[in-house]
């Protein structure tokens, strides 16, 4: 049996967890990347940047839907998509908080092993 079984991670760990694994897919940096650079976009055209099924790409854009990186309006037969800035700063301002509590294990005290080079 697990160690305190009952203990849960903390929400800001949860919700960064879960954004951290919409991202864990290099075609959802890719549509993410494209979105930025393009603003909103339909399906149809990402289908066309991308080497994917337009299947395939619908799957990555729910999962990025779902933690809120990118939402979409319907207009017509066609889906735009665009991205989510207010997420993005949350997961900017997460991930430099947990890089400043990773801090310690950057220093020569940290007592890991020194990198192979």
């Amino acid at each position: 049996m697990a160690r305190n079984e009952a203990r849960r991670f903390l929400p800001p760990e949860e919700r960064m967890a879960a954004l951290m694994r919409a991202l864990g897919h290099p075609a959802r940096i890719a549509i993410l990347k494209l979105l930025a650079e393009r603003g909103t976009m339909p399906c149809f055209e990402l289908v066309e940047e991308l080497p994917l099924a337009q299947a395939t790409i619908s799957q990555h854009l729910r999962t990025l839907r779902e933690v809120g990186l990118i939402t979409f309006q319907a207009e017509g037969p066609r889906s735009y998509y665009r991205i989510c800035p207010e997420v993005l700063q949350e997961l900017d301002r997460a991930f430099r908080f947990l890089m400043i509590q990773l801090r310690p294990a950057f220093s020569p005290e940290s007592g890991l092993p020194p990198q192979v080079a």
